[in-house]
């Protein structure tokens, strides 16, 4: 796994009822098991897609990279 930053994310886009969440993933920063996530989007063909996942506690940005 790699992370992508520890940008926080306002507790608007934790709360926004469009995103999914899971609770399969626990948070590097806090280790509480409650995300929303997202994906990437690129104009690139080859690009590979990536899930970005928001901590519902502490707000910690984070991505898995494979």
């Amino acid at each position: 796994s790699r992370y992508c930053d520890n940008m926080i994310h306002p507790p608007i886009f934790i709360k926004d009822p469009t995103l999914p969440t899971t609770n399969h993933i626990n948070c590097p920063q806090c280790n509480a098991a409650e995300a929303v996530f997202f994906q990437s989007y690129s104009t690139k063909k080859d690009a590979k897609m990536n899930l970005f996942y928001v901590c519902k506690v502490c707000r910690y940005k984070w991505t898995c990279v494979e």
